[in-house]
C-alpha cells in the first residue's frame, strides 16, 4: 500500500469518527431540555422591587428566568425599549401617554395594573394639635422649595417649620414630586434633610417640633401618624386613606403598571398571572404598595 493510500485511509477513519462524535453530541443536546428564554423586563427602580422578589419564585417553580433592568429615565424610554423589542415587559408608575405610543402605531400596548403607590404628608403632633390638618398643592410646593418657613404662613401657629424629604432614590419621593409638579423638568433639588426610610421619618416627627415629612400612606396608617388631607382649589378635602386612593379622590398616588404588547402569551402570561395572583400581591404589599384587593380591582386576563 502506497503512502498516499495509507494517508487517505487514515483521513477516512478520522472523518468517520468526527461524524460519530458530532452525531452523539447532537443527540445529547436534543435530549437535554432547552430552558425557556429569559423574560426581559425594564422598569422604574422602585416599582420593580416586587418583581425582583417574584423572580426567585418564578425561577424555582416555573424555570422562568427574569432579566430585570431598573431604569431611572423616562416612561417614554421604557416604552421605547418595549417597542424596539429590547424588552418583553415594561414596569411603569403612571399610564402610558399618546405621545409615548405615537412612534409605534402598529403595537397594541396593553396596561395591566398590579398595585398602587400612595404617599401621605405627615406632621408632628404639636402641629396637628395646633389645627393644621390639610394643605393645598401650592402650600406643599412652597414647603418643598423652602419658601414657607413658618406654620403661620399656612394658617397654623407661629412656629418654625422643619421639613424633611425622602431620599430622591425612594419611590416615596418620586410619587410625591410627580404630584407636586406637572413637568418633571421643573422639579428643584430639595434643601431639606433627607430620610432614608419611613421609620427614620417617623423618628424625626416624634423628636422634632414643627416637623413635616412624606411617608408611605400605608405606613402612616399603620403607625397612626398625623397625615394631612389635601385641599383642592374649591376647598374640598381629600383624605389620606386607602378608600381615597381607591376612588381616586386622594391625589398623591400613582398606579403600578405592567405594559405588554398585545394579549399576554407564554412567558409573559406566566409572569403577569403571577404578579396578579396571591403570591405576587404579597410582594406588592411587602413594599407598602396597595394591593389590587385594597383598591377594589379584580384582575381580568
Amino acid at each position: 500500500m502506497t503512502f498516499v493510500m495509507l494517508m487517505m485511509e487514515k483521513l477516512a477513519k478520522i472523518s468517520a469518527a468526527a461524524v460519530l462524535v458530532a452525531f452523539y453530541a447532537g443527540t445529547a443536546r436534543a435530549q437535554t431540555p432547552t430552558p425557556p428564554p429569559a423574560l426581559r423586563i425594564v422598569g422604574a427602580a422602585t416599582a420593580v422591587l416586587p418583581v425582583k422578589d417574584a423572580g426567585d419564585i418564578l425561577k424555582k417553580d416555573k424555570g422562568l428566568e427574569l432579566q430585570i433592568a431598573p431604569m431611572t429615565n423616562s416612561n417614554g424610554e421604557k416604552i421605547a425599549a418595549l417597542g424596539e423589542n429590547y424588552a418583553d415587559v415594561a414596569i411603569v408608575a403612571r399610564e402610558v401617554t399618546a405621545l409615548e405610543r405615537a412612534p409605534y402605531p402598529d403595537i397594541d400596548f396593553r396596561q395591566i395594573q398590579f398595585g398602587e403607590e400612595a404617599v401621605a404628608v405627615a406632621v408632628s403632633k404639636d402641629v396637628w394639635d395646633a389645627g393644621v390638618h390639610s394643605l393645598t398643592r401650592d402650600q406643599a410646593r412652597g414647603i418643598y422649595e423652602s419658601k414657607i418657613k413658618n406654620w403661620k404662613e399656612v394658617g397654623g401657629p407661629d412656629l418654625p417649620l422643619t421639613a424633611y424629604s425622602p431620599d430622591p432614590k425612594l419611590g416615596t419621593w418620586a410619587c410625591y414630586v410627580q404630584w407636586l409638579y406637572d413637568d418633571p423638568r421643573l422639579i428643584p433639588d430639595s434643601r431639606s434633610a433627607q430620610t432614608k426610610t419611613d421609620d427614620e421619618a417617623k423618628a424625626y416627627l416624634e423628636s422634632t417640633p414643627g416637623s413635616i415629612v412624606q411617608v408611605s400612606l400605608l405606613f402612616a396608617s399603620d403607625n397612626h401618624l398625623h397625615a394631612l388631607a389635601i385641599k383642592a382649589d374649591d376647598g374640598k378635602l381629600a383624605q389620606p386613606t386607602i378608600a381615597g386612593v381607591a376612588d381616586h379622590s386622594y391625589p398623591v398616588a400613582r398606579p403600578l403598571i405592567m405594559v405588554v404588547k398585545g394579549r399576554p402569551l407564554n412567558n409573559v402570561e406566566t409572569f403577569v398571572k403571577f404578579m396578579l395572583g396571591d403570591q405576587g400581591q404579597q410582594f406588592v404589599h411587602k413594599y407598602s404598595y396597595l394591593t389590587l384587593k385594597e383598591l377594589g380591582i379584580t384582575p381580568d386576563l
